[in-house]
């Protein structure tokens, strides 16, 4: 992005992390760039910074065998400050809130990957099917940066995109027809990429958590009987 180019990701070759709650993922990939049609493996790093919801910082993402003469970035420096915004009562203020077009949101599938890295980190053990089925209704980008072309706004460095989706029903929250609300922040500068999200009105205790208050909750039952789904069953 930074450079200026496209590349579609074709395949996950190969990745390797740690077994702790925070891991670091190092993952190499296959891409194809959509102008030129040729394709490039990449080399990425990628880290976790909390656990049960989407906060990650793209440390490294570069063609393989290309070194960089810059010192990296300490990770635990890059800080994005202030947390996820509450969901605008309107989008009405067109000078705050460009509403993306169907043909954009279909050329634009950053976006669709931005709401499923959501959906995976709040569920566990989503499947490719499950994820064949959302449908975003509505995506719409906030950026502070003056920007006054579309193409600048959906490939502004500082921006939020509120998405309205369809597709996959989550127990107790809502069927596969109803309509959900995700929220994810990207800030891009130069040598990193942070990705900030969440669903709204489903994780009630994630940006204010009382941990009296969650282990005595339906949402902490949910993730034990979630998580006990994983076992074994030599071990449940």
């Amino acid at each position: 992005m930074l450079e200026g180019t496209n590349f579609k990701l074709e395949a996950v070759t190969k990745f390797n992390k740690s077994p702790n709650f925070l891991s670091p993922y190092y993952i190499t990939l296959l891409a194809q760039d959509s102008v030129s049609g040729s394709h490039l493996t990449f080399q990425v790093l990628v880290a976790e910074q909390s656990v049960g919801r989407l906060d990650m910082v793209v440390e490294i993402a570069r063609p393989k065998g290309v070194t960089t003469k810059e010192p990296p970035i300490p990770c635990d420096s890059f800080s994005v400050g202030d947390k996820l915004p509450e969901w605008p009562d309107s989008f009405s203020d067109t000078k705050r809130f460009y509403v993306v077009k169907e043909s954009e949101l279909q050329n634009n599938d950053w976006i669709y990957l931005y709401l499923e890295l959501v959906l995976c980190v709040d569920r566990v053990g989503i499947s490719d099917s499950d994820l064949s089925k959302l449908r975003i209704v509505k995506a719409v980008i906030e950026t502070k940066e003056d920007m006054l072309l579309p193409d600048e706004i959906l490939n502004a460095k500082t921006a939020v995109v509120y998405i309205t989706f369809k597709g996959m029903a989550k127990a107790q929250v809502a069927g596969e027809h109803d309509e959900r609300k995700a929220i994810v922040r990207r800030i891009l500068i130069t040598g990193l990429l942070s990705l900030t999200g969440r669903l709204i009105g489903e994780n009630p205790y994630i940006d204010d958590f009382d941990p009296v208050t969650f282990f005595n909750s339906p949402a902490h039952t949910d993730a034990v009987r979630r998580a006990l789904e994983l076992l074994p069953p030599y071990m449940r």
